[in-house]
């Protein structure tokens, strides 16, 4: 991870990546499809983006922000300094606009996060399993009146977890059972 912490705004990753919120959305937008943004992301992620900056230095040119004339607009400036981006009426950028001030002091230490949508270990915070983790499987009392059975009437019935779960690190597995009494018009606990 030391050689990635190295590479174009990789500074940050040198204890490692946290994968699953970071491909998140990426693989959100697989599964509905939608190239156009999987194509943009992807090049975000794997750093394969050219501000003006940038692109003035390897391949020559302007160094210019060609939306709003700024005269040296690194990618910084382009995701979150641009006053232009204020002007895009996409409500996710709107709604990142909070972040700005933020992203313009932790970039210097974490490009990976800011510059290029990289979650760092160092930044994540793992919460540690229950204390009852390595069961596999929790019974509960049948509902206490009624004979100390399960009454009559409608049950609903869901779950939670397993493998398909968007974040595995993550990953709790619950199920929830709730009935209704038709005859007395009440939901049992």
């Amino acid at each position: 991870m030391a050689r990635c912490s190295s590479h174009y705004l990789g500074t940050g990753l040198w204890l490692g990546i946290v994968w699953a919120p970071t491909l998140a959305l990426l693989r959100s937008l697989r599964k509905y499809n939608n190239t156009k943004l999987t194509f943009h992301l992807e090049k975000i992620l794997n750093g394969s983006c050219y501000s003006p900056l940038r692109r003035a230095t390897v391949f020559g040119g302007s160094t210019a922000c060609p939306r709003c004339g700024h005269l040296e607009a690194d990618a910084l400036h382009e995701y979150w300094e641009c006053p232009a981006n204020s002007d895009i009426n996409v409500a996710a950028i709107q709604k990142t606009q909070i972040h700005i001030t933020q992203a313009y002091y932790e970039a210097a230490h974490f490009p990976c996060l800011w510059l290029r949508g990289i979650l760092p270990k160092a930044l994540a915070t793992f919460i540690p399993p229950c204390a009852d983790f390595d069961s596999n499987l929790h019974r509960y009392p049948p509902v206490p009146h009624m004979d100390g059975g399960w009454p009559g009437g409608h049950y609903f019935g869901d779950g939670s977890g397993g493998e398909y779960t968007s974040h595995p690190d993550l990953r709790r597995c619950g199920v929830g059972l709730a009935g209704y009494d038709t005859n007395r018009d009440l939901f049992l606990q």
